[in-house]
């Protein structure tokens, strides 16, 4: 009985986040190629760029939203000033668009 109530009481305080496709692990590219790889779960993420010692690799938070992500903290935004992650559609399926409030940066595909 208790399993018949743990399940729906998972998906109800599930992170957005989970239940919008933005979760798992996503090859970045910006305008001059590689940008890194982003790992998104629950309601952390791990950026790691291809630079050795470059400051935007590191980890932070993000909130899921019904279009994406928000980045809350982390390299990404202290550095890159990212604030969101917006779901795209690609030629290859489904994309995750990183932005500031000017500009697109990166777009990441899933690996």
């Amino acid at each position: 009985m208790l399993r018949f109530i743990a399940l729906p009481v998972f998906f109800l305080i599930a992170t957005p986040a989970l239940a919008q496709g933005v979760q798992g692990n996503w090859a970045c590219r910006s305008a001059s190629g590689n940008a890194g790889l982003l790992t998104i779960y629950g309601s952390s993420y791990g950026f790691a760029s291809p630079t050795s010692g470059d400051k935007v690799s590191g980890s932070g938070a993000v909130q899921g939203y019904t279009d994406g992500v928000a980045f809350l903290d982390g390299q990404l935004k202290a550095t890159l000033g990212v604030e969101a992650g917006r779901t795209v559609t690609v030629d290859s399926g489904a994309g995750l668009q990183l932005e500031t409030s000017t500009e697109v940066l990166m777009l990441c595909t899933p690996l």
